[in-house]
C-alpha cells in the first residue's frame, strides 16, 4: 500500500469555534486521533504522526486556545471533550483509535468513559488522576514561559525551560510553528496567555477520573515516561488494574515531552499495539 508522507492542514467548525487539525492521509486504514497536551499543538506531533500514519489514518486536532485553533472564553476539561466528541462527529468517525498525551490523554480518557462504545483502541501518555511532583514542575515551567519575545532564539530558549531533555531538531519544529508575530512586532505563543488561569478546571475531580477509567471497554496502553514525567509508576499500574484490557509500557530515557524528547521510543511503544 502506498502511503503518502504528508498531511493536509483543513479547519472544521464545533460548538461555534474553528478548530484547525492535520489529516495525515491514509485513507485506506482505521482512523486515529491524536490530541496534544496543555500550551502545545498539534505540529509538535508532525513526526510521530508521520510514523504512525503507516499504519493508521493519523487526525491531529489542536484544542481549544492551542494552536491554530480559536481562542475561547471558556476552557474546562469538559467543554474539551465536547469540543472532541464534536470533532468526531463531524468527521464522521466511529470505532476508531484515540491517543492522548498529557492534557489530551486526560481527555481522551473522560471521552472514553463517557463514550465506550465509539473507541476501538485507547492510548493514554504520562497521564492520571494523580499527579506527580515533577508533573506540577513542568506546568510552572510552561507558565513562565508564557511571554513574548524579541526573537526565535530568545522562544527557542524559553521553550527549552519547560522541556530541556527535547531533541534539539524536535524542538526547533515545535516552537517554530507555535509562534506568532504581535501587533508591536514581538513573537507569542499561539496559545492563548489565558489558558494558564483555567488550568483547575482542566482536571476533573480524582474519583471523577477513576470512575471514568473503570468505564473503559476497548483495549488500552498505558504509555510512561522513565525519567521524571507526570504520571508515578504506582498510579500508572492502579490504572493498568481499573482499566480493563490494559497494558503498561514505559519510553526509556525520556521524560514528559516524549514526542520531543524520544519520539522513536514513543513510536516503538505504540506500534505494535495500534
Amino acid at each position: 500500500m502506498a502511503i503518502s508522507t504528508d498531511a493536509i492542514d483543513s479547519v472544521v467548525s464545533i460548538n461555534g469555534l474553528r478548530f484547525h487539525y492535520r489529516d495525515w492521509r491514509n485513507a485506506a486504514a482505521q482512523p486515529m486521533v491524536l490530541v496534544h497536551g496543555f500550551s502545545g499543538l498539534g505540529r509538535a506531533w508532525d513526526g510521530v504522526a508521520r510514523a504512525l500514519s503507516e499504519k493508521r489514518r493519523v487526525l491531529v486536532p489542536d484544542l481549544r486556545g492551542h494552536g491554530e485553533s480559536d481562542w475561547a472564553k471558556e476552557y474546562t476539561w469538559q467543554l474539551m471533550v465536547d469540543d472532541l466528541d464534536g470533532f468526531v462527529r463531524a468527521l464522521g468517525l466511529d470505532h476508531f483509535a484515540l491517543f492522548g498525551h498529557s492534557l489530551g490523554g486526560r481527555l481522551a480518557y473522560m471521552y472514553a468513559g463517557q463514550h465506550p462504545e465509539k473507541l476501538e483502541r485507547l492510548v493514554i501518555c504520562d497521564v492520571g488522576p494523580e499527579v506527580t511532583t515533577g508533573g506540577n514542575q513542568v506546568v510552572a515551567a510552561i507558565q513562565a514561559a508564557q511571554v513574548t519575545f524579541g526573537d526565535f532564539d530568545e522562544a527557542l530558549k524559553a521553550r527549552r525551560g519547560a522541556a530541556p531533555k527535547a531533541l534539539d531538531d524536535e524542538l526547533r519544529h515545535s516552537v517554530e510553528h507555535n509562534l506568532v508575530k504581535t501587533a508591536e512586532g514581538r513573537l507569542a505563543w499561539r496559545s492563548d496567555p489565558s489558558l494558564t488561569q483555567w488550568l483547575p478546571k482542566l482536571r476533573p475531580d480524582a474519583e471523577l477520573q477513576w470512575d471514568s477509567l473503570r468505564r473503559i471497554s476497548c483495549p488500552t496502553r498505558i504509555v510512561k515516561a522513565e525519567l521524571g514525567g507526570t504520571l508515578a509508576l504506582e498510579t500508572a499500574q492502579q490504572m493498568t488494574q481499573t482499566i480493563p484490557h490494559c497494558t503498561l509500557v514505559e519510553v526509556a530515557g525520556s521524560g514528559h515531552n516524549m514526542q520531543l524528547e524520544n519520539p522513536k521510543g514513543l513510536i516503538a511503544a505504540v506500534s505494535d499495539f495500534i
